[in-house]
């Protein structure tokens, strides 16, 4: 069949059909001539003759003989190959129509051991090929290989996918040497779509065929449409655009929508010279078929694209034809030599509607415009106020787009504007709160980045190696120790007692100074979930807010449609826990104040009753109790020295921030990977608004 002079339309094909050259055919009286009949009233546009184990290129040029330019027939074959369980997996191999058959069928048989003694000495049920061998010679010989898959007989799904590398072995065939699958059912593409080709990570064009074993009960399961002129080299191209080329249904939408919608689809638009015309000059002449898919006419300059729009412009109506270039009267349609006159124009609807014109006319004012067409020189107008706000290319733009909408998706309203804010306001609010979190991630990145840089390190570790020599020195300037001095017997008597007064002070010191810790600690905690609370309450407040204001802006749609929002989302506000943890958190804080100084005033009187007590003292023993309370000193000054990693400024809370600095690249990763999912997120949301435009039915091409 030759190529379509209008491009690629949408047709019947059937990809997988035997005749009685297959050994298992039902009727093997049944003749060419009613296979192509058959095929052809079953409205299909090109089919490949797939038989089993056997090429039958005379069948197949008597096929292609009687065909003729309505039905393309492929020279193809069907093999049975090593793979599979208890059923095998077959392979298709697919030719182009103008391929000489003879020599295909010879070249295939000898490496694949299918000659027909062959198989008619193994017997027709033990003949099998290697499936990769042939795929591989299919491919050089310039052909394209289908498999079964999904639900049908005898599919590569008979490999089993039990084990990884089984699963692996069907990707790794599909990648290089399957180009097309055969499913047995609509359920089995949406299957492959959703789960197998996002697993896989490729697509491969799914197609549904007849498998036909008899042309007198022709039938499928569901048609299956290619967009392609009905010839091999145009089929090859539905392996870089599966969904685009190829569907697997009733009728395509874009097809159906032709169908519904005839009146607004040219079909062709025709020139001729009128027949008493004196005018020498051919400037217009045969007929232009136009592709219901059509969006754009592409052409080198004065190749007539600008006469061919305005053309359609004048015999649709078009409300702009003041701004036409060809047909005015500064060119085509000179008043002192209107060569425009000397022409007529016929325009065909998809209905069969039929205008015609002399391209000397003016429009109908009284007519409905049947074609929207902006002149380039309307455009360039137009496109002079783009910078001002509201300006005639906006209007223009926005009105042709919305005049396109129908009743039902304008949802009432009065304008594009209008229509955009309803439809999208919801996705802007996600958008704005996405951008919110995505600022929150951002400040938390710079903030891990600057910790993370090697200047906080230098930093840290400069205040560490301080702080530890301070420790060092500390440690240096330890307390001599200084011996208990011995005395005579009474003397040693008397000045035992005091120093266990003294003791006995200094150990209840000890007690109250343990006591004071936890005191502080108490209070530490007290404070932070004071403030860990008072920031709960305030997220709870200002939820409480945004939760009423969303009531608010929604009581007017759930009107509409008869709701109640609170009765759709109901949200329980508990304040009163986090307002308790507060109040308790308070009154530890007062309390630890209180036993703070308390604690400290009692100190403060032992440190006295000890020094009353070290008076009484002989000098000797002064000498050891002031050892003992120096000592004491350098022990509670160590304590501060070194610390715990919840003190600022210690060794051990600057030796844990090093620790710390460690696990700052995971930090700063997993940041990174919020925010790339916040983006996606954003993305998508961002999607919404494009198909919200999508959704609309801007009809391309739609000129009437």
């Amino acid at each position: 069949m030759p190529f379509l002079p209008i491009g690629s339309v949408w047709g019947k094909w059937d990809l997988h059909f035997h005749t009685p050259s297959s050994f298992d055919y039902e009727n093997r009286a049944i003749s060419n001539q009613q296979i192509v009949d058959g095929l052809k009233a079953a409205g299909v546009v090109a089919v490949a003759i797939t038989d089993h184990h056997f090429i039958d290129a005379d069948r197949i040029r008597a096929l292609q003989d009687l065909a003729g330019d309505e039905l393309t027939i492929f020279p193809g074959i069907e093999l049975r190959t090593e793979l599979g369980g208890k059923q095998g997996v077959h392979l298709i191999g697919i030719f182009p129509e103008t391929k000489d058959v003879a020599f295909i069928w010879s070249k295939i048989q000898g490496p694949l051991a299918i000659t027909r003694t062959e198989v008619e000495s193994k017997g027709n049920d033990r003949v099998y090929v290697k499936f990769e061998d042939a795929a591989k010679l299919i491919h050089d010989l310039g052909g394209m290989v289908s498999v079964h898959v999904g639900g049908k007989s005898n599919s590569i799904e008979n490999i089993g996918n039990e084990h990884a590398y089984k699963r692996a072995f069907k990707e790794d065939l599909a990648r290089h040497h399957i180009d097309l699958f055969e499913i047995g059912q609509l359920g089995d593409a949406r299957e492959y779509r959703e789960i197998v080709f996002a697993k896989i990570g490729f697509e491969r064009p799914l197609v549904i065929c007849s498998d036909n074993h008899n042309i007198l009960n022709y039938a499928v399961k569901t048609p299956c449409w290619i967009k392609a002129d009905p010839a091999f080299k145009a089929f090859q191209q539905i392996i870089s655009d599966p969904l685009e080329r190829v569907y697997v249904g009733e009728l395509p939408p874009s097809v159906d929508r032709v169908r519904k919608n005839s009146t607004k689809y040219l079909k062709s638009i025709s020139f001729k010279k009128l027949p008493h015309s004196g005018l020498d000059e051919d400037w217009f002449s045969g007929t232009v078929s136009f592709n219901p898919g059509l969006v754009a006419i592409i052409g080198n300059k004065g190749m007539g694209k600008t006469a061919l729009a305005e053309s359609v412009g004048l015999l649709g109506n078009s409300a702009q034809s003041a701004s036409f270039s060809f047909l005015a009267p500064a060119k085509f349609k000179q008043l002192k030599e209107n060569k425009a006159s000397h022409f007529e124009a016929v325009v065909e609807w998809c209905d069969g509607h039929i205008a015609v014109r002399r391209l000397s006319d003016s429009i109908d004012v009284n007519a409905r415009e049947a074609v929207s067409y902006i002149p380039q020189n309307y455009l360039e107008t137009i496109c002079n106020e783009i910078q001002m706000a509201n300006s005639t290319f906006e209007r223009e733009l926005k009105s042709v787009i919305f005049s396109h909408v129908d009743d039902a998706t304008r949802l009432g309203t009065e304008s594009l504007d209008t229509l955009i804010n309803f439809r999208t306001e919801q996705t802007h609010s996600r958008m704005n709160q996405i951008r919110s979190e995505m600022r929150e991630i951002n400040k938390k990145i710079l903030e891990l980045q600057k910790l993370g840089s090697a200047e906080t390190k230098l930093t840290i570790e400069g205040l560490f190696s301080e702080k530890t020599r301070e420790l060092e020195a500390h440690d240096r300037a330890k307390p001599v120790e200084v011996q208990k001095p011995e005395t005579d017997l009474i003397k040693r008597q008397e000045m035992q007692a005091i120093a266990d007064a003294i003791e006995e002070q200094q150990k209840q010191s000890g007690i109250l100074a343990v006591e004071l810790r936890r005191v502080e600690f108490n209070n530490r905690t007290a404070q932070l979930r004071k403030a860990v609370a008072e920031r709960v309450l305030g997220r709870l407040r200002n939820f409480q807010l945004q939760y009423d204001d969303f009531l608010t802006e929604a009581k007017a749609d759930c009107e509409e449609i008869g709701l109640k929002m609170t009765d759709l989302v109901k949200i329980n506000f508990d304040s009163i826990t986090p307002a308790a943890i507060k109040a308790d958190a308070e009154s530890t804080i007062e309390l630890a104040a209180t036993e703070k100084a308390d604690i400290e005033a009692r100190i403060s009187d032992i440190k006295n009753r000890v020094s009353e007590l070290t008076q009484k003292l002989d000098a000797p023993n002064i000498q050891y109790q002031t050892y003992l309370r120096e000592l004491e000193g350098w022990k509670q000054r160590r304590e501060l020295i070194s610390g715990d990693r919840e003190k600022a400024g210690t060794v051990s809370y600057l030796q844990a921030q090093l620790k710390d600095l460690e696990k700052i690249p995971t930090e700063l990763e997993n940041a990174k990977a919020s925010r790339e999912a916040k983006s996606r997120e954003l993305y998508r949301e961002l999607e919404q608004l494009v198909m919200c435009w999508l959704s609309l039915k801007w009809r391309r091409g739609a000129f009437r």
